[in-house]
């Protein structure tokens, strides 16, 4: 997935002759004008509130303000020298989650953990969070850092409709700009997933979450590290129209946990830079089985990673390195074929 580079920190809006310079609410008339034949290009409005300055301004952000506080991560939204995106959770939003002694029972790493997760590097409009091809979703790198070797967790996000966090949480203000980033308020608060909750939070893996329930399948909840290769709705698809099957509940139940687990690496976090650029290496598969490898490959040219399974199947995956608390996954175009 490619992000916006071009950072957006001040906001700028121009007409003929003036500047407007907003201080604590206030607006300031300014002169400004250029070299060019064209004239002078206008006012400027910029916004002289930091992030948590701007948190202040409402109503609504005291827990939130409570919570920056107690995890440390006040500082963050208070340095001018950043670029971010926050999404904020109202008190509306962390009153759902929280247990009866409010804040005081949520230790400040805890805090630390899921405020982090809220926060994107480089201050972007929603407009700006570029979905993957043909879709209207992708996945954005938080600084919530909880990842195995300390990899930064990923936030799926939808934008079909209202724009959706996690399939749980609305945008319900958007684009509030921010002299060091820019502040989208959210009805409910993001808590850093396991791959299970990723593999539930994407509609394209409902299929797969259909499997992984009907077999009663548990490795993606677990400590971990594992890598899933997950295939996509369209794969199932595909996989049900070539067997004799019809959905996951018809398979049997030891045949549909072998399935499943032929498409876990256990024990690893396997990102794109473990895989050795165009060379061929087998990987062995949670079943144990000598038989069920299958062989990855990176061309650094496409940037494509193929897959070919055990009956000689290839597949393509992407999008990839999507990160979880306790594994990575990435997206499949096909179900992988084992020897059984």
């Amino acid at each position: 997935m490619r992000f916006i580079s071009n950072i957006l920190p001040l906001m700028s809006v121009f007409r003929s002759g003036f500047s407007f310079l907003f201080i604590g609410g206030a607006a300031l008339l300014l002169w400004s004008s250029c070299g060019s034949d064209d004239g002078p290009t206008g006012p400027v409005v910029i916004d002289e509130l930091n992030l948590y300055e701007r948190l202040q301004e409402r109503e609504d952000f005291g827990i939130l303000q409570q919570a920056l506080t107690k995890s440390g991560l006040a500082n963050l939204l208070l340095n001018d020298d950043n670029s971010l995106s926050f999404f904020a959770p109202t008190d509306a939003a962390f009153n759902e989650i929280l247990p009866e002694n409010g804040i005081e029972g949520i230790t400040g790493p805890e805090l630390a953990s899921i405020l982090a997760y809220h926060v994107i590097n480089g201050a972007f409009e929603l407009e700006e969070f570029e979905t993957y091809d043909g879709l209207s979703n992708g996945y954005l790198t938080t600084r919530n850092d909880d990842g195995p070797g300390g990899a930064n967790l990923s936030l799926f996000f939808e934008r079909a409709g209202d724009f959706r966090l996690n399939s749980v949480a609305k945008v319900s203000e958007e684009n509030l700009a921010s002299k060091n980033g820019i502040l989208h308020v959210i009805d409910k608060v993001l808590l850093p997933p396991s791959l299970a909750d990723m593999v539930n939070q994407n509609p394209d893996l409902s299929e797969l979450a259909t499997a992984i329930e009907v077999s009663v399948f548990n490795d993606l909840a677990e400590a971990g590290p594992n890598t899933i290769f997950a295939p996509v709705n369209d794969a199932f698809d595909s996989f049900y129209n070539e067997s004799n099957y019809s959905s996951a509940a018809e398979i049997p139940l030891d045949s549909l946990q072998n399935l499943l687990q032929y498409h876990i690496v256990p024990d690893t976090n396997l990102v794109d830079e473990q895989v050795l650029p165009d060379s061929l290496y087998s990987v062995s598969s949670a079943a144990g089985l000598t038989a069920n490898t299958f062989v990855l490959s990176l061309d650094t040219v496409s940037n494509e990673m193929n897959i070919t399974d055990f009956q000689s199947f290839e597949w393509k995956a992407f999008p990839r390195n999507i990160q979880a608390k306790n594994g990575i996954m990435h997206l499949v175009n096909g179900v992988f074929r084992s020897e059984n």
